[in-house]
C-alpha cells in the first residue's frame, strides 16, 4: 500500500514539516513526523486537521527549496511580488519585495493570509513580461498614491499591530466556535455575551477599542457581530480609527483603516455615512410620529426625567465636596453626559 504524505503546517503559517498520514478524521489527523533522514517517527501524533495540507507532501518540498522567499498575493489571489521573509509571527510577517532594481531596504508588514510559502515560485513563474507588467503597476501605484509598497493591502504602521479578534454571542447563538474558525488565530480575544436585541452597555466592546494601540487590527466575522445599527456601526468604526487602527469584517470583505489609500474604502465610508444619517432621520421621523399619535389620545407624558429631584441635590453636594463629573456618574449608575447636562441645566439649591 502506498504511503500518504502530507505536510504540516506550523503555528505561523509555514510548511514546515513533511509527515505520514496515518488517518484522517473530521477534525484530527493522525500523523507521524518526518525526522529529516526521509523517515519517519516511529510515534505516532494527533493534531488538528487544519495544520495538514493533504498534498503528497508539495507544498513542503515547495517551501525547502529555498525556506526565506515567499510568493505576494493580490485581492484576487494572483501572485503580486517576491519576498523575503525576515520574520515570521501568528498576526503578522515582516518582509522586503523584490523590485526591478533589486531587493527592497524596507522592511514592511504583510498579513500570512496574503502569502504562500512555495520559495517564490507562483512569482517567478510568471515569466519576465508579466513580471515586467506588475513592476509597472507597482510603480504607477506609488507615484499616484505615495506610497512605498507594492501592494495596497500592507499595513504601514512602524510596527507591528496586534490581530484582535472581537466575539459577540446572544441569547440565540450561544456558540462562538463558528466566529472563532472564522477568524482564525489571534494575539487577543474579546468576548461578548448579551442578550438577543437587547441594548445593555457592551462592556467587552469598550474594552476591546481601549485596549487598541496604533496598528492593531480588530477582526469581527460579520457586521451584525458588532452593530446593532448602521448608526452605531458608523460610531464604532470612527472609535476605532481615531486610535490608529483598522477593522476587517469577513464575511463582508469590508476592511476600513486609518491609514488607506484605497478609494473603496473611502467610498464605502461615504455611503456608510449616508446610511446612518438616513436610518437617523427615519427614527426620528417615527418618534415625531409616534409622539403626535400618543398627543392625540392624550397619553403622551414627555419624556421621563433622568434624575430625581433628590438625586439632582446630590449632584451638586457632591461636586461641592470635590468630586469629578465621572466619579459621581459612578455612584449614581448613569453616563457622564447626563450629569454635566444636569450641572449645566439646574441651578445649584441656596
Amino acid at each position: 500500500m502506498a504511503e500518504r504524505l502530507g505536510t504540516y503546517i506550523d503555528d505561523v503559517g509555514r510548511p514546515s514539516r513533511k509527515v505520514l498520514i496515518i488517518r484522517m478524521g473530521k477534525t484530527h489527523v493522525r500523523i507521524r513526523m518526518e525526522t529529516g533522514s526521509g523517515k519517519f517517527q516511529q510515534e505516532e501524533t494527533r493534531v488538528p486537521k487544519e495544520k495538514i495540507l493533504d498534498d503528497g507532501g508539495a507544498a513542503y518540498e515547495a517551501w525547502a527549496r529555498n525556506p526565506r522567499l515567499a510568493t505576494y498575493i493580490g485581492l484576487d489571489g494572483y501572485p503580486i511580488a517576491l519576498i523575503e521573509i525576515k520574520r515570521a509571527y501568528k498576526s503578522v510577517y515582516k518582509v522586503r519585495f523584490l523590485r526591478r532594481d533589486g531587493w527592497s531596504l524596507q522592511i514592511e508588514d504583510v498579513s500570512p493570509k496574503d502569502v504562500i510559502w512555495d520559495s517564490g515560485l507562483g512569482w517567478k513563474n510568471l515569466g519576465s513580461k508579466r513580471q515586467e507588467e506588475i513592476w509597472q503597476q507597482h510603480e504607477r501605484m506609488r507615484n499616484e498614491q505615495a506610497l512605498d509598497s507594492p501592494g495596497i493591502k500592507i499595513n504601514q504602521s512602524n510596527s507591528a499591530g496586534l490581530k484582535i479578534s472581537y466575539i459577540r454571542v446572544s441569547s440565540t447563538d450561544q456558540n462562538p466556535a463558528r466566529q472563532r474558525e472564522l477568524i482564525g488565530p489571534v494575539d487577543k480575544e474579546f468576548f461578548e455575551s448579551v442578550s438577543a436585541g437587547g441594548h445593555a452597555p457592551r462592556q467587552q466592546l469598550n474594552a476591546c477599542i481601549d485596549y487598541l494601540r496604533a496598528g492593531d487590527t480588530v477582526v469581527v466575522a460579520s457586521i451584525d457581530r458588532l452593530a446593532r445599527s448602521i448608526v452605531d456601526l458608523r460610531a464604532i468604526v470612527d472609535r476605532i480609527l481615531e486610535k490608529d487602527a483598522t477593522i476587517t469584517f469577513l464575511k463582508e470583505h469590508i476592511t476600513f483603516s486609518a491609514h488607506a489609500h484605497d478609494p473603496r474604502q473611502t467610498l464605502m465610508f461615504s455611503i456608510l455615512g449616508a446610511f446612518a444619517e438616513f436610518e437617523r432621520a427615519i427614527i426620528r421621523e417615527r418618534q415625531a410620529e409616534g409622539i403626535a399619535h400618543a398627543k392625540a389620545r392624550g397619553v403622551y407624558k414627555g419624556r421621563k426625567k433622568a434624575l430625581t429631584k433628590e438625586q439632582l441635590t446630590h449632584i451638586h453636594q457632591w461636586q461641592q465636596e470635590g468630586l469629578t463629573q465621572k466619579e459621581i456618574a459612578t455612584r449614581l449608575d448613569v453616563h457622564r453626559t447626563t450629569i454635566y447636562r444636569a450641572l449645566k441645566e439646574t441651578p445649584a439649591p441656596i
